[in-house]
């Protein structure tokens, strides 16, 4: 009895035994499973991942293909985008040189412009101041040779040799003592030469307006081609009256002042001498008048001929040039020697109204 409730305790003992080893087994089992289970869904995920990985290592294999071709691309470019930039570099620099050789040039051409035309501006100042000094020389030549002439009695002085009443800053060309005043007498020349006149009269009345020693008259001498283009002869400012004279019309104004100083210190004389005074001189101013109209007349006329024979044949008019330089057609001095004295003129026009038998 006890045997058997051994064995039947050694059964229990071992089914139990073996249903622990089975539920072991079973948990094991289970578990196994489960991992299993895990380890496929793993392993399927990681299939699906390198899936994925394939196709993104082929997307990129792709991609880096793209990429390379788009590096060599980009290399070609660069290379030619460097070669081009580099020609573009030497055409710049080349460019460059071009234009700084240009930009040289362009500047020694322009200082050379620049030179030329301030020679040429000096040469132009340096021509009207000699032009200027010869007109000033010439009116005062011929002023200080009417003033010696035998007609005239002025007491005259020059520009260097001026009585004490002109200081430093008053210098005129030339002036003559008239009734105890100095007439004044100044050359004047300019490419504009009625504004220039217009300007030089209010600085001369500025300077002599206190000096009572001066006359109320000036005179202004320009040149005779200038004095065609002003209209106004006669301007008054700060009580002077300034008359511009031509060149040619120095000698009859000197004679005119002679005359009338004579009659002005003539207090004795006759009204019939004053008459015939006052006649002689309208007639000489008449006929100065009309003298100088004929000699504009006769001048234009001139310049009208000597331009028709520039319309003759080269060779003809050449030779007529070098025929009119060989010699003038009177003698110079001959001109001077008969314009001393109206009785020599008269002699000589005498001569040519008397028929002359040639035998």
């Amino acid at each position: 009895m006890m045997i058997f409730s051994f064995s039947y305790f050694a059964i229990i003992t071992f089914l139990v035994i073996i249903l622990i080893i089975f539920v072991v087994i079973f948990s094991i089992l289970s578990q196994s499973k489960q991992k299993i289970s895990r380890l496929e869904f793993e392993k399927n995920l990681l299939i699906e991942k390198e899936r994925e990985i394939s196709l993104q290592m082929i997307k990129y294999q792709h991609e880096k293909q793209n990429l390379t071709e788009k590096n060599r691309e980009i290399n070609q470019e660069l290379r030619y985008k460097t070669e081009k930039t580099e020609e573009l570099q030497k055409e710049f620099l080349e460019k460059t040189h071009q234009l700084f050789q240009a930009k040289t040039r362009f500047e020694q051409e322009e200082e050379r412009v620049r030179k030329t035309e301030e020679e040429k501006k000096q040469q132009a100042i340096d021509n009207y101041s000699t032009m200027w000094s010869e007109h000033e020389k010439k009116v005062i030549s011929k002023l200080k040779e009417i003033c010696i002439s035998e007609f005239s009695s002025f007491t005259f002085y020059e520009n260097t040799t001026l009585p004490p009443v002109f200081d430093g800053s008053l210098k005129p060309d030339f002036c003559v003592l008239y009734n105890d005043r100095y007439i004044v007498f100044d050359a004047k020349k300019s490419k504009n030469i009625s504004q220039y006149i217009k300007d030089q009269i209010k600085i001369t009345a500025k300077k002599y307006k206190e000096i009572s020693e001066i006359s109320r008259q000036i005179f202004f001498v320009i040149p005779d081609d200038e004095f065609q283009e002003i209209s106004q002869k006669i301007y008054n400012s700060e009580g002077f009256t300034f008359i511009i004279l031509s060149f040619s019309n120095i000698e009859s104004t000197l004679f005119l002042l002679s005359k009338m100083q004579i009659i002005e210190n003539l207090s004795d004389i006759n009204p019939e001498e004053r008459e015939n005074i006052i006649h002689c001189i309208s007639e000489y101013m008449q006929h100065v008048s009309v003298q100088n109209s004929v000699n504009i007349l006769m001048a234009e006329k001139s310049f009208h001929l000597e331009n028709s024979v520039q319309a003759l044949p080269e060779d003809f008019t050449q030779y007529l040039e070098k025929k009119k330089n060989s010699s003038l057609p009177f003698s110079l001095q001959k001109a001077k020697s008969l314009a001393q004295k109206s009785s020599h003129q008269k002699e000589k026009i005498e001569k040519m109204k008397t028929p002359q038998i040639i035998l």
